[in-house]
């Protein structure tokens, strides 16, 4: 029996194809940032026909692998959303599947779900950095607390970027934001416990950390991201223009948009929380998908 896992987020709609024993057969992700298409509360036309072409390459990727059960979920973007039904009847209409709009709470206990089976923890914290919002989660045995936050490196940049490369006043508001949010962030994180970092634009900083040239999700797994050098890599890119980041780094289209708000985003995060090290994780949401759901 095949299996799939779509996350539809505010970047990138994701998927995952495996078999019954988990092997994965088929995964891509579609940069489609639909979190710029939403107006007065609604996925703008251009939006629903990105989605709707993507669905229908992705039907023939379903079909030819004969998968029978698909699980699908949307996030922050789509709970910004007033009405899902556009959303959820093109899940419908084209894959003949429902498609879940989950808030911060479940969406970090799949990620919890998925760190825990990948890296086999019982305590730890993972931070899940998207384009509309942030999860801080927390698993210690069989408890957990998940704190979510509307803040992630797309609308970040929005708010704050709007000439490319920010000038000084537009990251000084951006700093000054984000220490004021992450007070809402009640979390005690226990000296010594292994902190993990998930999401798009934190492998992607891992990626290009790495110094390898081709993105290998086995080297991402695991790979630290030292404050240290995260900082030195800030200071690097801060007066790059756009076009030139798309130049210098081999970048997945379209993150070249988020790269700069998500890694200060980042660094903030580790000055707040005292981190001198984050742990990527190439396994994320859509990995914890099926064996959540299926539990």
């Amino acid at each position: 029996m095949k299996f799939s896992a779509i996350d539809l987020g505010t970047n990138t709609l994701r998927i995952l194809i495996v078999d019954s024993d988990g092997k994965a057969l088929f995964k891509k992700n579609y940069y489609l940032f639909l979190g710029n298409e939403i107006s007065n509360g609604r996925l703008g036309e251009k939006g629903i026909e990105k989605l709707q072409n993507t669905l229908l390459e992705i039907k023939k990727e379903l079909n030819s692998h004969n998968v029978e059960k698909i699980y699908s979920v949307a996030t922050a973007f789509a709970r910004k959303i007033d009405s899902n039904n556009d959303l959820k009847r093109l899940f419908e209409e084209i894959l003949g599947a429902e498609l879940n709009v989950i808030d911060g709470e479940e969406e970090g206990k799949i990620v919890l779900k998925a760190i825990s089976n990948y890296f086999r923890k019982k305590d730890f914290m993972v931070i899940d950095m998207g384009g509309g919002s942030t999860e801080f989660s927390i698993q210690r045995g069989e408890d957990s607390k998940i704190v979510s936050l509307d803040v992630g490196s797309l609308n970040l940049r929005e708010m704050f970027f709007k000439h490319y490369p920010p000038n000084s006043e537009e990251k000084e508001g951006l700093y000054a934001y984000l220490i004021r949010k992450l007070k809402e962030v009640d979390l005690n994180i226990i000296e010594g416990e292994e902190v993990f970092g998930v999401g798009g634009t934190i492998t992607t900083i891992a990626f290009l950390l790495s110094g390898i040239k081709n993105y290998d999700s086995e080297i991402i797994n695991g790979f630290v991201i030292q404050r240290e050098q995260l900082e030195r890599f800030c200071h690097m890119i801060e007066y790059i223009p756009m076009e030139e980041l798309k130049e210098i780094f081999p970048l997945e289209q379209g993150r070249e948009k988020v790269l700069l708000s998500g890694s200060l985003f980042l660094l903030v995060i580790m000055h707040n929380f005292q981190l001198k090290k984050i742990i990527a994780s190439d396994y994320s949401l859509l990995e914890g998908i099926i064996p959540y759901y299926t539990k």
